[in-house]
């Protein structure tokens, strides 16, 4: 298949988007379980801080 004819040229642009769609998938899900990973960590911290200003309250 020759890279002059508009064929070979729409094919190579339509793997391209489909790569790089495919790339952006990934990256979503992986970027959006880092932030759920940060999340509970932060949730652990204040309930943490929480427990420690009830236990010197008593």
């Amino acid at each position: 298949m020759k890279f002059d004819s508009i064929k070979s040229r729409l094919v190579l642009m339509t793997l391209i988007c489909v790569i790089g769609m495919g790339v952006l998938v990934v990256s979503q899900h992986y970027f959006t379980q880092q932030l759920i990973s940060l999340n509970q960590q932060r949730d652990d911290v204040v309930n943490q801080n929480h427990t420690t200003q009830l236990i010197i309250i008593s």
